[in-house]
């Protein structure tokens, strides 16, 4: 299809993320460089993400975009974004309209074939943001390389993340990797040498890849296998029952049944899992025996030497996201190229957080960002050599970085090691319910706003504690408490009845008595234990009786829209958690999402939401003689 009858498509979310980023520069006249993912098709292009480009040269050309570092920018950018979500092209913002021309673009792309080998499409799109006093607007540009051409077409908007993700499967590799170095040499240098060899290695016809959901093996380097079948074919093992291990090469009788498995739909393959998961094997013996030439003799070269060396193994973890069309016979290709990715990040931040030559231990962690429709892969160096943690301040300036590439809040802890993605296969039942408002529905007043992240639903009777009758206000705190758990912003356990008593002894705001009592708590003495034992300030905000509680519509509408943590309110001798509300502006028509703390029984959601503990409840749920004090917990700006 020629590029003008081609289409292109930017996510609504991608699009205001992007126009937010160019507004927040804070220099004017500089351009905003980012990248632009998601997958070129024949006839049209859809753009679900965008990073920005951190490392460039100054443009050749007024009005043109800024020229990519693309070997410097390679190996961050193939280690972030999964392998099988590409590179679509560029975003830039400029002051002057321009019309862009083939040569100056091939200046700007030259690089980006020959550094990114997953980039098939010759095909790129360039979105121009031009900022002029009389406002903004976005040209679109498809630039072909290999007609050496330049065409102006239309952007549209739209919803497309449902619709992509539905045409996509995950795979997580997971494998250990050994390295071996010699003592004598620099740790620093002598990494990447290794790491480069590593993936000579892995680029062998002895590589094998074993789906083990399907238990399927795929062969690298495999020239017998089908190539009409595509991941869909995965799918339908799964759904069919099918176990039986294919052989590596193919064979007739397992094309056959290959070709008749079973087609998943798009509900199903939700159910079935995140990712399927795949073990990296060597294969150390070839299966075919060739008669018509001789044995070898073995040979063994014995060498004396003295070595000193060091042996580790990294332990990968690496996702990718394909569209269900894949070819089987090119994933081998696919997982080796996202292998040898993250082993060359392993290595830059062994180097980066190296101390005195001698290399870090690396974590990978993937993330379930906001905004973003698949996930994000971040190393993270744990301990030094020697068992030591790594400096919070070089921690923290590593994070920002990555919060800045990809285009996000630098006043919050989304990319912390207790933020990571917990795969399917690897969570664990917990004792406690988390989010139980989510299957409820609002709206009916006017504009929603609801608490923003995971909390664990706290009440009385957990822990094997008695606490009927006097303990709302510590189970409101607890929930509280864990929503900040639960966003990266503490990695304290939730405290216990006691540990919240022994703060306020310890603030000398309660006796000594008082610890080990069966005594009441309220607002107050939840925002004094929030900033003593999590650091979070809180603001308190008080009503007279409860019929004022509607004049609060909104308050509690920018509280949960600004700051999203979940609320304590107490008054009389009650407290409740403020979850969301529903207000409406015109008529003062209001509800709110509460959660009881009273509720005695198991971890059942059904009864939960049957009964109304957790649910919308109009004004006259308050008491109308008696005042109510909120504590409102700000969230703390952190990365």
């Amino acid at each position: 299809m020629a590029d003008s009858e081609m289409q292109v498509f930017v996510d609504i979310s991608i699009k205001q993320r992007l126009l937010q980023c160019v507004k927040n520069t804070k220099e004017p006249e500089s351009n905003f460089l980012g990248y632009l993912y998601g997958e070129i098709l024949s006839d049209k292009v859809h753009i679900i993400g965008c990073v920005a480009c951190r490392c460039s040269h100054p443009p050749s050309k007024k009005g043109y975009p800024a020229i990519p570092a693309w070997k410097n920018e390679q190996s961050d950018l193939s280690s972030l974004v999964p392998n099988g979500i590409n590179l679509c092209g560029i975003y830039y913002s400029c002051t002057k309209p321009t019309h862009l021309e083939a040569h100056e673009l091939k200046n700007i792309f030259d690089g980006i074939w020959t550094k990114n080998s997953s980039l098939t499409s010759r095909t790129l799109v360039v979105l121009q943001h031009c900022h002029t006093s009389e406002g903004d607007s976005i040209r679109c540009f498809i630039y072909d390389e290999d007609l050496g051409s330049v065409l102006e077409c239309e952007c549209q908007e739209a919803d497309i993340l449902g619709e992509f993700l539905e045409k996509r499967i995950s795979f997580r590799l997971q494998a250990n990797i050994p390295i071996c170095i010699d003592r004598d040499q620099n740790d620093t240098t002598d990494i990447a040498n290794k790491i480069e060899k590593s993936c000579t290695e892995l680029d062998s016809t002895s590589t094998v890849f074993h789906v083990k959901d399907c238990k399927v093996l795929l062969k690298n380097m495999d020239n017998e296998s089908d190539e009409l079948e595509n991941c869909e074919a995965l799918l339908g093992k799964i759904e069919s029952g099918q176990d039986k291990i294919q052989n590596p090469h193919g064979s007739g009788k397992s094309k056959g049944k290959q070709k008749t498995a079973k087609i998943v739909s798009s509900a199903n393959v939700a159910k079935l899992k995140d990712a399927l998961d795949v073990r990296y094997l060597n294969q150390l013996t070839d299966t075919a025996i060739d008669h018509d030439h001789k044995a070898f003799v073995p040979v063994i070269q014995y060498k004396k030497a003295v070595l000193s060396q060091i042996k580790f193994n990294l332990a990968m973890d690496v996702v990718l996201n394909v569209s269900r069309n894949t070819p089987l016979k090119s994933l081998p290709k696919l997982f080796i190229s996202a292998m040898c990715s993250q082993l060359r990040k392993m290595a830059s931040v062994m180097t980066q957080f190296s101390k005195g030559g001698l290399l870090p231990v690396v974590k990978v962690h993937h993330f379930k960002l906001p905004g973003f429709c698949h996930l994000v892969t971040a190393v993270y160096p744990s301990i030094t050599r020697d068992s030591e943690t790594i400096d919070n301040e070089e921690l923290a300036k590593y994070r920002l970085e990555l919060h800045k590439r990809l285009l996000l809040p630098e006043n919050r802890p989304l990319m912390r090691p207790s933020n990571r993605y917990v795969f399917e296969n690897e969570r664990q039942q917990g004792i406690y319910l988390t989010n139980p408002h989510a299957g409820l529905v609002g709206g009916v007043c006017g504009t929603v706003a609801v608490v923003d992240g995971t909390y664990a639903y706290h009440h009385y009777m957990q822990d094997n504690f008695n606490d009927d009758g006097w303990g709302c206000a510590y189970r409101s705190l607890q929930t509280i408490a864990s929503w900040f758990r639960h966003q990266g912003y503490s990695s304290k356990p939730v405290p216990s009845h006691r540990e919240i008593q022994q703060a306020l002894v310890d603030l000398q705001d309660k006796g000594k008595e008082f610890a080990g009592s069966r005594q009441w708590i309220g607002s107050f003495e939840v925002s004094m234990c929030l900033e003593h034992l999590l650091g979070v300030t809180s603001k308190i905000m008080f009503v007279n009786t409860g019929a004022e509680m509607r004049a609060k519509g909104r308050d509690l509408l920018h509280h949960f829209q600004t700051q999203g943590t979940p609320i304590m309110i107490g008054g009389g001798v009650l407290a409740h958690t403020i979850l969301g509300v529903d207000f409406n502006d015109q008529t003062g028509d209001i509800r709110f999402l509460i959660l009881d703390p009273h509720y005695t029984g198991g971890e059942d959601l059904k009864v939960i939401l049957d009964k109304g503990w957790c649910g919308w409840k109009g004004p006259d749920f308050w008491n109308q003689q008696v005042h109510y004090n909120m504590c409102m917990p700000q969230r703390p700006d952190m990365i």
